[in-house]
């Protein structure tokens, strides 16, 4: 694939996955025939293979998309938390884990909240994926990037001590490290404050990016209640 059809399908998979699990489906089958009704059959291919989104990878996406700022917290918080850890600051390890104790509830509490908004239903279970992916991006930089992807289709697992696994966590195969909301990889980047992060969050949601959230559910929508989405199949 060319480095713009790469771009699209990047473009393509965080509109998909924006959507609820509900609509993934039909509106994924959508696009991929309107491509191939363009002609691009090697895009259509790639989009028809994206893997519809569990609840929990959804309400990851959804939180990065909509509560940017709490998933900002908890990852500036996993950031202290290794540098706490590598000067073996015991004292500072334990007040911050029960800082990362509160913001996890949090979390969880919030992605409850955006399941009843957008009339997605998030189990128990579900939840406590929610708080696992997060667990394991306060502990890896690269699951840290992962969760602001925009395009997770599984929830994530680690404790930092070993890479977390990240094969298939992507909508788009051999997405890793640098993906999230047009920034640079977190292992990579020095700490930003709040005016930092508040304009780079402008800059994608300009950009129709990752953090534009709403704009994307509403692009990929409108794609599957076009005259070509008629032809979606089920999953």
């Amino acid at each position: 694939m060319t480095a713009e059809q790469n771009e699209r399908l990047t473009a393509i998979a965080r509109e998909l996955c924006a959507l609820r699990p509900a609509e993934f489906t039909a509106a994924r089958n959508a696009r991929a025939a309107a491509l191939k009704s363009e002609g691009d059959s090697e895009l259509a291919a790639r989009v028809r293979a994206f893997p519809r989104p569990t609840a929990a990878a959804w309400a990851v996406n959804a939180l990065d998309s909509e509560r940017p700022d709490e998933v900002d917290a908890a990852l500036d918080l996993g950031e202290r938390m290794r540098e706490a850890t590598e000067r073996v600051d015991r004292e500072a390890i334990r007040e911050l884990s029960r800082e990362r104790q509160r913001l996890l509830s949090d979390l969880a509490r919030s992605a409850r909240q955006l399941g009843e908004q957008f009339d997605v239903g998030l189990s128990p279970t579900a939840l406590t994926e929610v708080q696992q992916s997060f667990q394991a991006a306060l502990a890896d930089p690269a699951a840290a990037d992962a969760v602001r992807s925009g395009m997770l289709v599984r929830s994530l697992s680690g404790d930092g001590l070993e890479p977390t696994d990240l094969e298939g966590a992507f909508a788009v195969d051999g997405v890793r490290a640098g993906v999230g909301r047009g920034r640079a990889a977190s292992s990579s980047r020095g700490r930003s404050g709040p005016a930092d992060r508040t304009a780079g969050r402008t800059a994608d949601r300009a950009a129709g990016g990752v953090g534009a959230g709403a704009g994307s559910r509403e692009a990929a929508r409108s794609s599957s209640e076009s005259p070509t989405g008629s032809a979606a199949r089920s999953d």
